[in-house]
């Protein structure tokens, strides 16, 4: 029975008989050595199926939202889990910024930025360490629903870390604590989390410098084209000055001599005549 049983892949059958010292506890135990083996191979199988479908879902996520999105919602799927968020860590002003949500209350919504060791969250970004918190305080967290609410009894702390940097803090709270393998698959989500994280933020360092690129390209653009009405304008008043001084001025009031200034000098000339 527990072999055709194993044949099913019903592999959380207890195995009975393991304790006789006969041909029957010998044939128990290699029974139940064959279920740890059929056990282990599963949870591989399954921790691959997941992660590669996690690495797909990441590569075409395609702005942080979207990636935020397709962690927790990989996250929720985990057995337990209800509510989560990613936090970006940014270094340089020793700032978490939120990422992402998932089924967070409205009324109680996530902070926006959290200090490095600041509260649970900060501490984890400040040491790096993981954590996963169990039988919490009835009050410490609810987990709401428009049909109700209930406490949550675990919470989850896990840092992303790509080669020396840290990226950002996942947390996730839920009903009861993840299994052994959801935390293997926790681990080796970790790292394929890291560098997606990685590439989008050199994405977004591409896109911001491209907008400012275009920006200065406008600007510039913008000038040269005031340059060029300004020359036009400078070109037209030239011509204008050369049709004038060509013209020697005829027709042009302001281009004739004052008449009082005319008349004293005709007036000399005629009183003497050898100059």
């Amino acid at each position: 029975m527990a072999v055709d049983q194993l044949a099913a892949g019903q592999l959380d059958q207890p195995i009975p008989h393991t304790d006789l010292n006969n041909e029957t506890g010998d044939l128990a135990r290699a029974i139940a050595k064959l279920q740890t083996e059929s056990q282990q191979l599963e949870r591989q199988r399954w921790i691959k199926a997941h992660t590669a479908q996690l690495q797909v879902d990441l590569q075409q996520a395609e702005t942080p939202d979207e990636l935020a999105q397709v962690v927790l919602q990989h996250m929720a799927s985990l057995h337990g889990i209800c509510q989560g968020v990613l936090y970006s860590a940014h270094e340089e002003t020793a700032k978490l910024l939120l990422m992402g949500r998932y089924a967070t209350d409205a009324e109680r919504p996530p902070e926006a930025q959290v200090m490095f060791g600041d509260g649970l969250l900060g501490q984890c970004a400040v040491d790096r360490q993981p954590r996963q918190f169990q039988t919490l305080p009835e009050n410490f967290w609810r987990l709401r629903s428009p049909l109700g609410e209930i406490p949550a009894s675990c919470l989850l702390l896990q840092p992303i870390v790509h080669g020396e940097r840290l990226l950002g803090v996942l947390e996730l709270a839920g009903l009861e604590p993840l299994s052994e393998r959801e935390l293997l698959l926790l681990h080796e989500a970790n790292p394929r989390l890291a560098a997606a994280m990685a590439i989008m933020e050199r994405n977004e360092a591409v896109k911001s410098l491209l907008a400012e690129t275009r920006r200065q390209a406008n600007e510039v653009a913008e000038q040269a084209l005031q340059l060029e009405e300004q020359a036009q304008a400078l070109e037209t008043q030239q011509s204008a000055l050369r049709a004038r001084q060509q013209s020697g001025g005829h027709g042009d009031p302001r281009w004739r001599w004052p008449s009082n200034l005319l008349q004293p000098a005709v007036r000399e000339s005629v009183r003497d005549p050898s100059g």
